[in-house]
């Protein structure tokens, strides 16, 4: 997910902390922002559902 969401230009930074591996953390600052990284979030996760 974070490379793909990286592909759709969205800035994502590896964050590992204990237990924490299998979640992704998202911070968004403006609306534009979070209307971006939904509408790449939801193509990634339908072509993630759609190739297992």
């Amino acid at each position: 997910m974070q490379s793909q969401l990286r592909a759709q230009g969205i800035l994502v930074r590896h964050f590992m902390m204990p237990r924490t591996e299998h979640f992704l953390r998202v911070s968004i600052g403006t609306e534009e922002e979070m209307k971006q990284f939904v509408e790449a979030y939801e193509v990634i996760s339908k072509q993630m559902i759609g190739s297992t």
